[in-house]
């Protein structure tokens, strides 16, 4: 099985952003309820919290806080408060540089937490239930169209 988060963390390494957010982007997909993806995301979003963006990196953050256990949520906390400081005092009109936070750890050293199944729903259900609901909307149209031009005889 592919390590996408070792893969990704290589990128950022690199500063390479753009691969760093596919490879989180392809974890995300493997295990949805993987804090370390969701988190990830965030990282290659912010250029690793140097830059500041104005994207979805907090809804990641939070979505990661969710699924992660109390250490992994130490870890992020420790980041992202280093963030928000130098977010702050820029806003202020100091002239702080966001630098690169100090990782203890890396992502892949953490464990994925084990989330509870809440349900049984695949992807080849959500085809079903969306072919479904196209042929309702078009049972519905059609019926309206068509008592439209019966109507109007």
């Amino acid at each position: 099985m592919i390590d996408y988060i070792q893969d990704a963390e290589t990128c950022l390494e690199k500063a390479d952003f753009v691969n760093a957010r596919r490879y989180f982007s392809f974890a995300r997909r493997d295990n949805p309820d993987d804090w370390r993806a969701w988190f990830g995301l965030a990282r290659a979003l912010t250029h690793d919290f140097t830059v500041i963006d104005e994207g979805n990196w907090k809804k990641f953050t939070d979505r990661a806080r969710v699924l992660a256990d109390d250490e992994g949520r130490r870890y992020m906390d420790s980041v992202v408060g280093q963030y928000y400081h130098a977010i702050e005092e820029k806003i202020h009109g100091a002239n702080a540089r966001l630098a690169a936070p100090v990782y203890e750890r890396k992502l892949s050293s953490f464990r994925p937490v084990i989330q509870e199944k809440h349900n049984e729903w695949s992807e080849k259900d959500d085809r079903i239930f969306g072919t479904i609901m196209i042929l309702i909307a078009v049972l519905v149209i059609t019926s309206i169209v068509f008592l439209a031009i019966w109507g109007a005889r």
